[in-house]
């Protein structure tokens, strides 16, 4: 029988992650995260620089 696998992948805010499963159980075979080196070092944005602007209604 074939084996068959899904790699899920996930780009948050803060890191990235990913994951392989084993479709014919369900099973994770590995994982891993990265973070975002900004966000690690604490550089974070400031929304009241940013040229994208949102309004209220």
């Amino acid at each position: 029988m074939k084996q068959t696998y899904v790699i899920g992948v996930d780009f948050g805010t803060d890191s990235s992650r990913a994951l392989l499963v084993d479709t014919s159980n369900g099973e994770v075979l590995g994982s891993a995260v990265s973070p975002f080196k900004r966000w690690k070092e604490g550089k974070y944005c400031d929304p009241k620089l940013s040229p994208v602007q949102t309004t209220s209604s």
